[in-house]
């Protein structure tokens, strides 16, 4: 009995080849689809752990003057420290005359440092500390296409120098630029100080390594408390290696989340699949079960044959995502350089399983229903129960005088209700999937057009340098400027939890930050804090907090949450009036420009630049980051992919709807149905189908789109309620071409049916 049930499960398999190689096609992307996901986020985070491994990483990264951080050197809680090594804000001119913005020239000597050891990718480290060389971070090389070889010129408050890239090298201090603001140069030392001679605009760093690598928000808080005003700022490891799988992260949540709607694609595209054989199989379910076959052996045939194709396809889909991982680590994959294929055993296993468990409970129900038909019942009914009953639908086009053909079609759309329930629900699931694209793609042209919304409320950025902030505040007076700011940035703490501090001046309440709960703060005694603080710290509007920063205490009452996604969110905002009750001495820091409508940026950069006597330095607002492409491309890959199940799952519902009607359908043509009118009834029986999934998966693709934007802004930063759902044209339109894909594939498919001899579909069984 086993032998026969197998070779019943293989003979099946070959002669269903279209619903078998849709099955195992589905269950292949959505296993795919879980393991790039799974495997990228972990890859990924292994990869950076390796280098960190590699480089000696500094669990503490610590700024300040030289004198302090000797002192900081000597903490009873470091074991290993490097530096500290003379720091200076510094432009580079590329030949051909392209400027970046502010970048760190960080002093080094001929040996790389034995902490936070740069990683040579290309070319070789500085040469006894020579004249005339520089190693280029490599995240700011990728951006620049910087190359060994390469001249490039060196501006900061001295005379500029000029040096040759003499190699690229990994800094995992901060995460990778243009991500994080910050950027790494290698010098000699002294050309360092020759770019900073007064030492007014620089400052000194220092690497150090802990004997407790989780102790550095305790660390932090100690130095700061400790030394005061001589430490100006520190960057640990953990939120370093946070921030720089922010990204990767989030993708990968992406991959995974949608593999799953894949997943929900197959087990409804499985429940629909065996309903349908089962009912087509009627006739030969009776004739097994008469010849000795078992309700059990009948259950088991139908599992046998979709877990058997679920589990070829789940493998294989997980491979496929091993090999696909790779290729989806953006940002950290480029500049770690992309690995080769991975396949983490968990994440293959996993994938695997949460595959089978779907199809078995998606096949379990109607594989019990199989076993459990009389077989003489089956025998006798054939292709098996079938609703005679006109719909609704069906005896409101005959009220409406629409035509045969559409009662007809509208008939035989309700003449199996569970199978067109599992076709509407299918479809519905493209539908969700397109309009949860459609949202997405208009909420990134959103936060393109108001840049607020993830903290960057600005056009430009100046840095007066050794220009007078007299005379740069008198030059954006003279430009079509609309208002500006400046921020001052320290460290503060919380408890155990440390963050960035940034103090405001100037137009405070006009700087235009998206405040979406509370009001921007207004005076020395308010706090504005960022979503992901807010989370952090268990903290609501109007709670006071008491914030360490500079070696004082402030108690602060957070007047209300504002959208950043800098930090992922966890930056709180104060007055500068508020700082210098800790800190007297902190002056404005770089002003924040937001220029008039209209107005030219790079003219107004040009301008600024020019008036300061080329002191200041001036650089424009971050654009939106090249991820958000990447993300935009996986969706709608991911939507082509749905949409593509959906249809040919349409299209097999519709062929085997017309084999099992060709008896009726050749009634039909004896009473005097034309080809074109029973091509007509099966259009409209597939654009009803249509019509119903889209007037399920619109408002389920709203719901869930908002869900999804939701998570995304929770888990950035920005805060929930950043989304925008999909335009009502759009979806409308994507709507229309839904139904009139559904109505032409019915079209189509029921062609050959409709030219068929009438004695030839009247033997059809």
């Amino acid at each position: 009995m086993r032998r026969a049930l197998w070779r019943t499960v293989a003979g099946d398999l070959r002669r269903r080849k279209l619903s078998t190689l849709l099955l195992l096609l589905v269950v292949a992307i959505a296993a795919a689809g879980i393991t790039a996901g799974l495997a990228q986020q972990q890859d990924a985070a292994q990869r950076w752990d390796a280098a960190f491994e590699e480089a000696n990483g500094a669990h503490v990264a610590v700024f300040g003057d030289a004198a302090t951080l000797r002192r900081v050197a000597g903490h009873e809680d470091v074991v290993e420290s490097s530096g500290p090594y003379p720091v200076a804000e510094v432009r580079l001119v590329q030949e051909g005359g392209r400027r970046t913005d502010d970048v760190d020239a960080r002093g080094a000597g001929g040996t790389r440092p034995a902490v936070g050891t740069p990683l040579l990718f290309h070319g070789r480290w500085l040469a006894g500390g020579a004249a005339g060389e520089v190693v280029v971070e490599r995240s700011l090389a990728l951006e620049l296409g910087v190359e060994v070889g390469d001249v490039l010129t060196i501006e900061g408050h001295g005379a500029p120098v000029t040096a040759t890239v003499v190699g690229t090298a990994l800094d995992l201090l901060d995460c990778f630029y243009p991500e994080c603001d910050s950027a790494t140069v290698w010098l000699p030392e002294p050309a360092v100080v020759a770019l900073d001679p007064s030492g007014r605009f620089g400052t000194s760093s220092l690497l150090v390594r802990l004997a407790d690598p989780d102790a550095v928000g305790a660390f932090e808080r100690d130095v700061q408390a400790r030394y005061g005003t001589g430490v100006t700022h520190v960057l640990d490891w953990q939120d370093t290696r946070g921030d720089a799988l922010a990204i990767n992260q989030f993708f990968a949540a992406f991959l995974a989340s949608f593999g799953v709607f894949l997943l929900l694609a197959a087990g409804l595209v499985v429940l629909s699949s065996v309903s349908g054989r089962v009912v087509a199989r009627y006739r030969e379910i009776g004739m097994l079960k008469a010849v000795g076959f078992t309700p059990r052996s009948l259950t088991l045939l139908v599992l046998a044959e979709h877990l058997t194709v679920a589990a070829a396809g789940a493998v294989a889909g997980a491979f496929a995502g091993g090999f696909l991982a790779p290729l989806v680590q953006l940002r950290v994959a480029e500049v770690l350089e992309r690995g080769g294929a991975t396949f983490p055993p968990g994440v293959l296993v996993l994938a695997v399983v949460v595959v089978l468990v779907i199809v078995t409970t998606a096949t379990v129900v109607p594989a019990w229903r199989a076993g459990r038909v009389p077989a003489s019942q089956a025998i006798a009914r054939g292709a098996g129960p079938v609703s005679t009953k006109p719909s609704r639908l069906a005896r409101a086009s005959t009220r409406m005088h629409l035509g045969p053909a559409v009662a007809v079609g509208l008939k035989d759309g309700g003449a199996r209700p569970l199978r067109t329930t599992l076709t509407v629900l299918t479809l519905a699931v493209t539908v969700v999937a397109i309009v949860v694209t459609l949202g997405f793609d208009r909420t990134v042209a959103r936060i393109a057009d108001d840049p607020a919304l993830v903290g960057d409320p600005y056009d430009l950025v100046v840095e007066p340098g050794e220009a007078p902030r007299a005379e740069v505040e008198a030059a954006l007076a003279a430009q079509p400027v609309a208002t500006w700011f400046t921020a001052t940035s320290r460290r503060g703490a919380v408890g155990d939890a440390n963050f960035q501090v940034r103090a405001l001046a100037g137009d405070v309440a006009g700087s235009g930050f998206a405040v979406r709960e509370g009001r921007m703060m207004e005076g020395g005694g308010e706090a504005l804090a960022g979503y992901g603080l807010l989370r952090r710290l268990g903290a609501r509007v109007g709670d006071t907090v008491a914030v360490e920063v500079s070696g004082g205490r402030l108690d602060l009452r957070i007047a209300g949450w504002y959208s950043e996604s800098e930090d992922s969110g966890e930056i709180l905002q104060v007055r500068l009036e508020a700082l210098r009750r800790v800190e007297p001495g902190a002056g404005p820091g770089a002003y924040y420009v937001r220029l008039d409508g209209g107005a030219d940026p790079e003219a107004v950069k040009a301008a600024l630049v020019s008036a300061s006597g080329g002191r200041a330095v001036v650089g424009l607002a971050g654009e939106i980051p090249d991820e958000f492409d990447a993300f935009k491309v996986a969706f709608y890959a991911i939507t082509v992919l749905v949409l593509a199940i959906g249809v040919v799952n349409l299209v097999a519902t519709t062929v085997l709807g017309i084999r099992e009607r060709a008896r009726d359908i050749g009634i039909l043509k004896t009473v005097g149905f034309t080809p074109r009118q029973l091509a007509a009834s099966v259009a409209t029986g597939s654009a009803a189908t249509a019509v119903a999934a889209v007037a399920l998966g619109v408002p389920a693709g709203l719901v869930a789109g908002n869900l999804m934007l939701d998570a995304v802004g929770r888990g950035s930063g920005i805060g929930p309620g950043f989304g925008r759902p999909a335009a009502l044209v759009s979806v409308a339109l994507a709507g229309a071409v839904i139904v009139a894909l559904g109505a032409g594939l019915g079209a189509l498919v029921a062609r050959r049916a409709a030219r068929a001899p009438v004695a030839e579909v009247l033997r059809a069984e």
